[in-house]
């Protein structure tokens, strides 16, 4: 009777959270599988979403993921604006030609095809928002023990660089042995590319803090963002944001214990990231916020942004071009950091403002439905970590970014909201 209960209680839920936090870790940070003899157009991501795919469609939660589905988050329509600016960037493609570089057209089909359309799978394959989390901790887990491995072993380096290959979304035609001299890295998890990943597991751990209360997960927090620093100064804003999110939570809730303790982590880490002579391997890997204390170094940081190459505001720039990265079949020229840059460009200016207004506007529809919840602060977390995401990189609208977002949101709602008040609160 005790063998049969331990089964139940702890095998038999394990080994799902365990394949799942596999397939997830596969989904987020895409891998090559060259060394399988699988061409790198079949990367982990695409695998791993196709995985999902079947085991969503097969779940035998088939009736509740459709009743989930049926939760109207303006999914539907974010869905069908992706669909349109497909649509029109091909016929500006088929106009002027594809160009040479990273077409649109090609990105967003890829988003299309391998997260936004499967969303529905996704709802079949986790149980609740807090499987979500447990899966997604896990999975940043994962992946700060690869960081870690890099950065003291070498061979790990090497291992992960030559032999397992990069990330096949961003990383390819880029020299991952200079950035791994230079940066922390892990497993297609490097710079700032690596930072708007990885910080999926801060809104994990986030979520679990404040729907717990169990100081467990702001250690798992700390830690993840020491992780996240040493990828990139952008992972230590990323924390910061999130830091702020849930201080506000328990100072509105006026348990001030929890927020005292929450700054003198914060302060702790912040000193710890501005040391003075850093010279260890561990201590290098930190650097890079010793320069921002020069005259010139915070300035750059911000400035980098705009040091590419971008057209100004032009007929092509507001009729748009296609192009992400590269030259576009009229000749538009682009190379520069971050997603809105690259979509002024790509979809026009006019399309470009209208696409993220409608995103944005969506988030903070889905946000009114959490208001007095502690959700509310996730999202808003979740929001703020989206908006400088896509300024550092192109991300928002690529490769399942958006469409965690709603998934979150979807299984949150199931535990926290009141049916009917949702429906109100939707039809507003």
């Amino acid at each position: 009777m005790n063998s049969t209960y331990l089964q139940h209680k702890f095998r038999v839920p394990l080994l799902p959270v365990l394949l799942k936090s596999i397939l997830m870790f596969f989904y987020i940070y895409a891998v090559s599988l060259k060394v399988l003899g699988i061409p790198d157009v079949v990367h982990s991501s695409r695998l791993s979403a196709v995985i999902i795919l079947f085991w969503g469609l097969f779940s035998y939660r088939k009736r509740e993921g459709f009743k989930r589905l049926n939760s109207k988050y303006e999914y539907d329509k974010v869905l069908r604006l992706i669909v349109i600016t497909f649509l029109y960037t091909l016929v500006i493609s088929i106009l002027i030609g594809f160009g040479n570089g990273t077409n649109y057209v090609f990105t967003s089909l890829d988003s299309l095809l391998f997260s936004i359309l499967p969303f529905v799978a996704f709802l079949f394959f986790f149980d609740d928002i807090d499987e979500l989390a447990k899966v997604i901790i896990i999975v940043t887990l994962l992946q700060a023990l690869c960081v870690v491995l890099a950065t003291f072993i070498p061979a790990v380096s090497v291992f992960f660089t030559e032999v397992l290959g990069t990330d096949q979304g961003y990383g390819e035609n880029r020299d991952l042995e200079l950035y791994r001299a230079s940066y922390a890295s892990g497993l297609s998890c490097f710079t700032s590319e690596g930072v708007c990943k990885f910080t999926i597991g801060l809104v994990a751990c986030s979520y679990k803090f404040l729907s717990t209360s169990k100081i467990k997960y702001i250690i798992l927090y700390l830690l993840f963002s020491v992780v996240n620093a040493m990828l990139a100064r952008t992972g230590l804003i990323m924390s910061l944001i999130g830091v702020i999110m849930m201080a506000s939570y328990y100072l509105r809730k006026g348990r001030l214990k929890f927020s005292t303790f929450v700054g003198l982590v914060v302060v702790t880490y912040v000193s710890f990231l501005i040391w003075n002579n850093m010279t260890s391997d561990f201590y290098e890997r930190f650097k890079r916020f010793n320069e921002l204390k020069e005259a010139e170094g915070f300035d750059n940081f911000f400035t980098a942004y705009l040091s590419g190459e971008f057209p100004p505001i032009s007929l092509e720039t507001i009729m748009g071009t296609s192009i992400i990265s590269g030259v576009s079949g009229n000749g538009v020229r682009v190379h520069v950091d971050g997603g809105y840059l690259k979509n002024y460009v790509a979809l026009g200016l006019p399309l470009a403002i209208f696409t993220y207004f409608y995103i944005f506007r969506s988030i903070f529809h889905v946000l009114k439905i959490f208001k007095n919840t502690c959700v509310y602060y996730v999202i808003l977390f979740y929001f703020f970590y989206l908006l400088f995401a896509e300024f550092k990189e192109y991300f928002l609208l690529y490769r399942g970014s958006i469409m965690l977002f709603f998934l979150f949101a979807v299984l949150a709602e199931k535990k926290y909201c009141n049916v009917g008040s949702r429906l109100n609160l939707i039809n507003a």
